[in-house]
């Protein structure tokens, strides 16, 4: 009876102990990405990066002292390669930059970041709630028809290539 109770105290101790996760990746991600003083390193080693679509992120000119700029940029990298593997957070993290610009370091594509905001409510992941609804709906209110049909079909192309399957009918 001991040795039953042993093996099933050490099974419970090993499968939390998962830090191979997903969120964890992504998270370990952005540490590395901003650990530096100067997140430079980071973008140009990353700046070639590309996803399995194609895309790169679109990233301004930084000033040549600018740390939070740069830093910007490689939080954009780190998202955008997370949100392609489907971690809810870089996504919306990806969304919100695409549509702000992120303080000037990533060039404005609004039609893209509303693409991104509709991947994550077609996803239904546990994590989605109210605000990613109203990040649509306002993203959405600032483009014009041709806009928005066209992050419409963005949005069903992000989503294949995340999840390697079509996208609701409903979202399309």
């Amino acid at each position: 009876m001991k040795e039953i109770v042993l093996i099933a105290i050490v099974l419970f101790v090993a499968v939390p102990a998962n830090a191979d996760s997903l969120r964890d990746r992504y998270d370990a991600e952005r540490h590395l990405a901003l650990a530096d003083d100067d997140p430079s390193a980071y973008v140009s080693k990353n700046l070639k990066w590309q996803a399995k679509d194609g895309y790169k992120p679109s990233l301004s000119i930084c000033g040549s002292n600018d740390t939070q700029c740069r830093g910007n940029q490689a939080d954009m990298i780190a998202s955008t390669k997370f949100a392609y593997e489907g971690d809810y957070q870089a996504q919306r993290n990806v969304a919100y930059c695409l549509i702000s610009g992120c303080q000037g370091a990533v060039i404005v594509d609004k039609a893209l970041g509303c693409a991104w905001r509709t991947v994550i409510l077609a996803a239904a992941t546990s994590e989605v709630d109210a605000t990613d609804t109203s990040n649509l709906k306002a993203c959405q209110n600032e483009l014009s028809p041709i806009e928005n049909a066209a992050a419409v079909s963005r949005a069903g192309k992000l989503f294949k290539s995340v999840y390697g399957k079509t996208i609701g009918r409903q979202w399309r």
